[in-house]
């Protein structure tokens, strides 16, 4: 997927060149956001892109915070509770949603309230998602400015 190595490219050129990480990396959000919306606008949902949708999102969301939790290794456990929070959620959530046969895990109703409202706690719109990620560019940015002034 074509995400998924803008991803790796993000990932990969984070410490040298955020500006070219932060394009990579949002580009990709786009490109989910896209790809979701066009799937149900030419009814094209499947279970398979729903699994494969998920785990990208996973994916993305795990190796982005595991760059933070290199260059802000101070709170790399945090971050680490945070994919471990993000993988067990989507796995009771992509649970509920085969149980009750929807064609989306994001249209499934879960019957843990822990999980729903953690559930409803992380899916943020894509602009929250874009804010968030220029938010974490200015912070790279600023601790590359600081330690190398």
């Amino acid at each position: 997927s074509f995400r998924v190595a803008l991803c790796l490219l993000s990932f990969y050129t984070c410490k040298t060149n955020q500006i070219l990480a932060a394009v990579c990396y949002a580009l990709s959000q786009i490109l989910d956001a896209l790809d979701g919306k066009l799937a149900r606008m030419f009814n094209q949902s499947t279970r398979f892109g729903a699994v494969f949708d998920m785990v990208i999102d996973r994916f993305s969301v795990a190796g982005f915070l595991a760059v933070l939790s290199q260059i802000y290794s101070e709170y790399s456990f945090w971050f680490i509770l945070c994919i471990v929070i993000d993988f067990s959620g989507h796995w009771f959530q992509m649970s509920a949603s085969l149980n009750s046969r929807e064609e989306s895990h994001k249209r499934a109703r879960n019957y843990n309230v822990i999980v729903d409202i953690y559930l409803s706690l992380i899916h943020i719109s894509e602009p929250t998602r874009l804010l968030s990620i220029s938010y974490a560019v200015f912070c790279l940015k600023k601790k590359n400015y600081t330690t190398t002034t």
